[in-house]
């Protein structure tokens, strides 16, 4: 049987055509009034036809390339805060977001570096804005390159708002690790002090400390989505493709490492430079999703575009 005539008989089974009917009438928060059905439209071309992983190995890549001395830098500023245990509580939130295996991997390194000589800060800092720009400039490219239209900025535009975007998110990391720090020491001072003595207090706290961070890194996408578009006026700041990534980075994170931990082998088989390979894995896979969030937020804006269009025609 022809592809094409396949596609016609799966298209107009009376299930599918049922399915369709059914969407074309819900609409989710977010989507500015549209049916999902035209959201997906869009959605679905965009992912098929939007080279998808090409993308996300390009952003994956930029973003390796700006993490250690990102990282590097902010852990040689912590080194001079006056307090106590604070780099071993950054430890503690990386630990968080790592994939369990890559985690000695990378404080391994960071202490490592640290350990040498004192021009460091200056170093880290060159390379930092170097490779960290690079990251956030090859960030809003692969974003604007959607498979539905490819939009632009000139060079010093596109640098200015790298730069400011670079700013927004690290103030978003330093703010969860201040929660983070924040948190820590005060369950150490109620534990100190015997003032709570119901366990479950303690894990409703902890609770509390992890929904501001999810809460953070959904302003992180919400600030990527807004400002990596050249036209940003079409575009909300708290969207629905914020709201998918943020979940799925939350979820696939939590099953990757549950994966790497209970089924893989990479460390095994490739020994030490398995770390590496997770890490950079896990980087992929949050690229990926970072550009899945933003193909939906394309796809609402351009059916919306869509509908007004046959509205304008309809009046003429």
């Amino acid at each position: 049987m022809d592809i094409q005539k396949l596609q016609n008989k799966v298209l107009n089974h009376h299930l599918v055509l049922k399915l369709q009917a059914q969407l074309r009438r819900i609409v989710l928060p977010g989507f500015d009034g549209m049916p999902i059905f035209d959201v997906l439209v869009f959605f679905v071309k965009g992912l098929i036809k939007g080279e998808l992983s090409r993308r996300a190995a390009s952003l994956s890549y930029n973003f390796f390339m700006a993490l250690f001395p990102l990282v590097l830098f902010l852990f040689t500023i912590i080194a001079y805060l006056p307090i106590d245990n604070f780099v071993a509580l950054a430890y503690e939130m990386i630990e968080s977001f790592l994939p369990q295996q890559s985690v000695d991997f990378v404080e391994e390194t960071i202490d490592g570096i640290l350990k040498k000589n004192g021009t460091l800060l200056s170093v880290s800092i060159i390379f930092t804005f170097y490779f960290a720009t690079r990251g956030t400039t090859a960030m809003i490219s692969e974003l604007n390159a959607t498979y539905h239209e490819i939009e632009t900025r000139g060079f010093i535009k596109q640098k200015l708002v790298s730069l400011f975007m670079l700013f927004v998110l690290l103030v978003m990391f330093i703010t969860s690790l201040g929660i983070n720090i924040a948190v820590s020491q005060f369950l150490t001072l109620l534990s100190e002090y015997d003032i709570i003595r119901i366990p479950w207090h303690f894990t409703a706290i902890r609770i509390v400390k992890w929904l501001l961070i999810v809460f953070l890194v959904f302003m992180c996408i919400s600030v990527i989505y807004y400002f990596a578009p050249a036209r940003k006026s079409e575009y909300h700041f708290f969207s629905a493709g914020s709201s998918l990534a943020t979940l799925l980075i939350v979820l696939s994170s939590a099953g990757f490492n549950f994966y790497i931990t209970n089924f893989s082998s990479y460390n095994a088989v490739y020994g030490s430079i398995g770390a590496l390979i997770i890490l950079l894995l896990w980087i992929q896979l949050i690229s990926m999703i970072l550009i899945i969030g933003f193909e939906l937020n394309v796809s609402i804006r351009n059916a919306l575009r869509q509908k007004m269009q046959k509205k304008r025609k309809d009046i003429l």
